[in-house]
């Protein structure tokens, strides 16, 4: 909505009889005023849609004529966009964003706030790697264009921690005896898949949920926890 005073403020103890509104460049003009006077609204409003110049002419009774033009610069709206949304990370991995800016405009990553608080980035992708603690976070992006709009999209992000387990090995009875054993207990309550690798990294037995391994041959083994998060570890499997 703009309004036109100046046009109206000269002349305010006229009574108004007509107001035309023409627009340059092809542009579809506001609607005029006839044919009521507009003898209580010395400042009218126009709503306009496209970039042009708007031109008034007032005519008066008695045939005076006032002309005033005002020049509009319709600004296209950037669209800014943070992908994925939402998403989770666990502690320790990096979490791989990315962000458009419709209008192609510099791209800033921020924490904390949007416009005061941290900057994390500038372009188009952001690796983050979370902080403790756990917990729910928002990431922000923010473009500005030429007339100085700032455009905010949000991500949220949900960090989460690492399984915690305990780990009880049981040895072989002896050196070339595969009866060794392998308790993983979970700290926490969920559903978890576990893997146990040779020193080679090959596996060895799993995926499994039980975390209950047997018919072990001494040696070192790596384990493998994919909850929501993954967690390594490793154990010895020794001989009496």
């Amino acid at each position: 909505m703009f309004s036109v005073p100046s046009i109206y403020e000269k002349f305010t103890w006229f009574f108004h009889t007509l107001v035309v509104w023409t627009a340059t460049g092809g542009a579809t003009p506001p609607p005029s005023f006839p044919p009521n006077p507009l003898s209580q609204a010395l400042s009218p409003t126009i709503t306009v849609t496209q970039s042009a110049s708007y031109i008034a002419t007032i005519t008066y009774r008695g045939g005076c004529v006032d002309r005033d033009t005002i020049q509009i610069r319709m600004q296209t709206p950037d669209t800014l966009r943070v992908s994925p949304d939402p998403v989770s990370v666990c502690l320790g991995d990096t979490l791989n964003l990315t962000a458009t800016s419709a209008l192609n405009l510099l791209i800033t990553w921020h924490s904390g706030a949007p416009l005061t608080g941290t900057l994390l980035g500038t372009g188009s992708s952001l690796a983050y790697i979370p902080t403790p603690p756990a917990g729910q976070t928002s990431l922000y992006v923010v473009t500005t264009d030429s007339p100085g709009c700032t455009y905010i999209d949000t991500v949220a992000i949900d960090v989460l921690e690492e399984p915690d387990f305990t780990i009880t090995p049981t040895p072989a009875t002896c050196r070339g005896q595969n009866n060794g054993s392998i308790a993983v207990t979970p700290n926490a309550a969920g559903t978890y898949n576990y893997t146990l690798y040779n020193a080679a990294g090959g596996v060895v037995a799993g995926p499994t949920q039980t975390g209950q391994f047997a018919n072990l041959a001494p040696g070192r083994i790596s384990w493998l926890c994919r909850g929501l998060c993954l967690s390594p570890a490793r154990a010895m499997i020794r001989y009496m």
